[in-house]
């Protein structure tokens, strides 16, 4: 089974990150063309994934990082490995209980510069049966009203319930899941 099930919230934080102009700025992700994904080890081997449904709302300003508001919304029913064998169990109860807690929400409220475009915004993601602290780190390129937002978050999927019964060990499926972003955004009008 895939740590995929910790992923999709992180994806969701990441997107959330978007960059925006001078000025507390709303932005308007473009689905189409951003990425939320996920990556993982399993039997010694990296594996990926992506979540194919999910909203962010953002709030962003490179010159008041601190007053930012980000929220992703994934649902975790739309995960996919594009493995036929792996992507029905890591839907199961045992995985990402994805018929019983079908969206991960993260929350941020505030982020910080870290210098030459690259920040973190911690906040909380809500998945499966956990609800832990998370940070993500990014880095926002602006050109004019257009916004590109890639980065990352490592989640430890045991710290959510993801992988249970005779997944529960760190044999086949190492227990670091990261969530890997890449937000095309444009500031809302």
């Amino acid at each position: 089974m895939r740590l995929s099930c910790a992923i999709p919230v992180v994806h969701l934080l990441l997107s959330a990150a978007m960059p925006g102009p001078a000025a507390a700025a709303d932005w308007t992700v473009d689905a189409a063309r951003s990425t939320l994904g996920f990556a993982f080890v399993e039997t010694g081997n990296e594996a990926r994934g992506r979540f194919d449904r999910w909203t962010a709302e953002v709030r962003f300003d490179p010159s008041d990082p601190g007053a930012a508001r980000i929220v992703v919304r994934v649902d975790v029913t739309s995960a996919t490995t594009r493995d036929t064998r792996r992507d029905p169990l890591m839907l199961s109860e045992d995985w990402l209980a994805a018929a019983r807690v079908p969206e991960a929400v993260f929350v941020a409220d505030g982020a910080r510069a870290l210098g030459d475009g690259r920040f973190e915004a911690s906040g909380t993601l809500r998945l499966r049966d956990g609800e832990r602290p998370v940070t993500l780190a990014f880095t926002l390129r602006t050109d004019g009203a257009a916004a590109r937002a890639t980065g990352e978050a490592v989640l430890v999927r045991t710290q959510y319930g993801i992988g249970q019964g005779r997944w529960g060990g760190l044999n086949v499926v190492a227990a670091d899941v990261r969530v890997l972003f890449d937000i095309a955004a444009r500031a809302a009008d």
